[in-house]
């Protein structure tokens, strides 16, 4: 799951996709689309609220959809989601079950009267058979998401456009035992435990964002912690999740989140703004998962955990600094490998930097 460049705050939650080697599935080639074809989105979703029931094999989605009439997007339009991989259940709106849907390709179509509506889709979808790696899927025990470019239409239906922004709030329900740990964008709320042995996490994230840049992760994890303090003095708490046996490995990995943060703020005078910052290692580095590995998750192609990849090059902390004086250099015209990060918010109105 991710979003790229380091451009604007940071917010919340920050998964490394980036070292994997095994190949999504092949898909359907992409259509070309003009930037001369371009129409404004006939529907706005200003809020969104999503429940997750998790589990590798079926895992059901419930979003619930605050839309609003576009008056730029052309009058007497339905409300069009994107949507693929799924089962969808039922539909909803203001409440009542409606039926008067169609879908159309990989877009539920359902038409809206009036300007203003509650619209609710829920939806099954099995992240453990989820071979392309895009939305919600399963490595090693651990469910993620990848939503950049088009994969939050395979965790639920959206308009799934990078020009529709809107505030998530996100409740993950999930076996306790099995997945201790519930991350997703923004700032925890609440959590608790349910009788069955399952428990429950509440988040915000209160800056509106496009789909693309939505992420989740639940599994067992360990976390080391830090904190950095902003240019105005507020404190703001780190923490990178991986592995318990990789914990030793994230050292470098949090020194350099508290570098790029610094940057942020020196160069743009962009401060982070909300409580903390999560970092997650989730997939396997350097080979494909087993299937007769005792820890593969039943699907062979999908990658694992094996640690962080940001782990100094030398014990002296060498490339640190070499890290510090590529960026007092100023040399933003070059391209480099950067992790694929999840950043909700004002990133979405600011331009992708390059940079380490």
């Amino acid at each position: 799951m991710a979003g790229r460049g380091r451009g604007g705050s940071y917010k919340g939650l920050m998964l490394d996709v980036s070292n994997s080697i095994a190949q999504p599935a092949v898909s359907a080639p992409a259509t070309a689309i003009s930037r001369h074809d371009y129409r404004p989105p006939a529907w706005a979703v200003p809020e969104t609220r999503l429940v997750f029931d998790l589990d590798a094999a079926a895992t059901r989605v419930t979003a619930t959809l605050s839309v609003t009439r576009n008056p730029d997007g052309g009058a007497g339009q339905p409300l069009r989601l994107d949507g693929a991989g799924q089962e969808l259940l039922a539909v909803r709106v203001d409440g009542v079950a409606v039926r008067d849907w169609r879908i159309e390709g990989e877009q539920l179509v359902v038409p809206l009267p009036g300007d203003a509506h509650m619209v609710e889709t829920e939806v099954e979808i099995a992240p453990e058979r989820n071979t392309q790696l895009m939305g919600l899927y399963a490595s090693g025990g651990i469910l993620c998401t990848q939503c950049e470019a088009e994969g939050f239409r395979r965790i639920t239906y959206f308009p799934d456009r990078p020009d529709v922004l809107s505030r998530y709030s996100v409740r993950l329900v999930a076996d306790k035992a099995r997945y201790p740990v519930l991350l997703a964008n923004g700032d925890p709320v609440e959590s608790g435990d349910l009788e069955d042995g399952r428990h429950w996490a509440e988040w915000n994230d209160p800056f509106p964002k496009p789909s693309y840049l939505f992420a989740i992760v639940a599994g067992n994890l360990a976390v080391n912690r830090g904190s950095f303090v902003t240019q105005s003095g507020r404190e703001v708490a780190l923490g990178i999740w991986v592995r318990a046996a990789d914990i030793d490995k994230t050292h470098h990995a949090l020194h350099a989140l508290k570098l790029s943060m610094a940057w942020d703020e020196r160069v743009y005078g962009r401060e982070y703004d909300l409580d903390q910052l999560l970092y997650g290692d989730h997939l396997q580095q350097g080979r494909r998962a087993d299937p007769h590995d005792g820890d593969d998750p039943g699907a062979p192609g999908v990658p694992r955990c094996d640690g962080p990849v940001f782990q100094p090059l030398r014990r002296d902390g060498g490339d640190v600094r070499g890290f510090r004086r590529l960026h007092g250099r100023g040399e933003r015209h070059r391209s480099y490998p950067v992790p694929l990060v999840v950043q909700p918010g004002r990133h979405a109105s600011c331009r992708r930097q390059s940079g380490p």
